[in-house]
């Protein structure tokens, strides 16, 4: 047969091809859709809104505010309690009544501090063995955070303690959570974590909070 003459059963099976690509960036779409929408479903039962950053007195000044973003999970107040760190090191924040979590805290040290994570460990009595592990962050819409996450027990809480550093400074995330409800609290931290933003990357993690759509595109 010619080759003019096999051109017309060509078409058809072109036109096909084509439907299928776009049948196949449809249902991508549609995913991709769903999954936001899923993710925003589940992180507004488990976290609140964006909390207020630690604020530090300078030495001739007015207060400074740390660069920072974090949701913490619900219930726990975005306002740090009391308004001085305690022990010169730990901003709390505290839930307002009964709640999966006992408290979050949050502390600030330079890049150069080397005895950073000894202080911020030197105030418990752990009943069980202390243990190290890297953890990265993977938002979906913008790049991660890497974390040195600290776990331990003490005669009451289990402690998720999550250790940032940056070349502008370290920044340290602790949960504490009672012991019973260790596993419930799981999920809530690691959303909590991917929502952090520390000096550089706090804007775009503040840019990627959209609490009023799920449907919200928001650049990478």
């Amino acid at each position: 047969m010619p080759a003019g003459c096999r051109r017309p059963f060509l078409l058809p099976v072109l036109g096909l091809l084509l439907a299928g690509c776009g049948v196949a960036e449809y249902e991508a779409r549609m995913k991709d859709t769903q999954e936001r929408m899923r993710r925003h479903d589940e992180e507004s039962k488990v976290l609140g809104g964006a909390f207020q950053p630690p604020t530090t007195q300078s030495t001739s000044g007015p207060p400074v505010v740390a660069p920072m973003f974090l949701r913490l999970p619900t219930g726990v107040g975005p306002t740090q309690t009391p308004k001085s760190p305690r022990d010169d090191l730990y901003y709390d924040y505290v839930p307002a009544s009964a709640n999966t979590f006992a408290w979050v805290s949050v502390a600030l040290a330079k890049p150069d501090d080397t005895a950073f994570e000894a202080n911020l460990l030197k105030f418990f009595a752990p009943v069980t063995p202390i243990t190290k592990t890297p953890y990265v962050t993977r938002p979906p819409n913008r790049p991660g955070a890497q974390f040195e996450r600290i776990s331990f027990e003490d005669a009451m809480n289990w402690y998720s303690l999550n250790v940032h550093k940056a070349a502008q400074g370290q920044v340290a995330i602790l949960y504490a959570v009672p012991k019973a409800q260790a596993k419930q609290a799981a999920r809530a931290i690691d959303l909590s974590l991917e929502s952090f933003g520390f000096e550089g990357s706090a804007k775009a993690a503040r840019d990627a909070f959209r609490p009023s759509s799920p449907l919200d595109v928001v650049p990478k």
